[in-house]
Formats: C-alpha cells, sequence, structure tokens
C-alpha cells in the first residue's frame, strides 16, 4: 500500500481531473493512479469520506 501523502496527492489530482474535465471516473482514476474506478472510488471514500461522483459535474 502506498503512503498517505501519496494517496492524497493522487486523490486531489482526481478531484482536480473531475472537477475540471468532463472525463469519466474510470479515466480519471487511471490518470490518477488508480487500478480501477472501484479502487478510486472506495480509496476516496476512505480518505475523504465522499465519492468521486460528489466532484463529478452533472451532465445535462
Amino acid at each position: 500500500m502506498a503512503p498517505p501523502y501519496l494517496i492524497n496527492l493522487r486523490l486531489d489530482f482526481a478531484e482536480k481531473l473531475l472537477v475540471d474535465n468532463e472525463l469519466a471516473i474510470a479515466e480519471v482514476a487511471y490518470l490518477a493512479g488508480f487500478s480501477d474506478q472501484s479502487n478510486l472510488a472506495a480509496t476516496m471514500k476512505k480518505y475523504r469520506g465522499r465519492t468521486p461522483t460528489f466532484h463529478a459535474p452533472v451532465k445535462t
């Protein structure tokens, strides 16, 4: 398992990608260094208390 500071850096990057881009959560997970979107979601829930969909803009 990666050290907490590295996980937090990856989560910060993932959150920025989710807010600033219209990328799919699976793409964000890959770009931020997570094995898949489930791993990103579980890690974000554990460290931040929310899931990636919280940050993703609503698509109309």
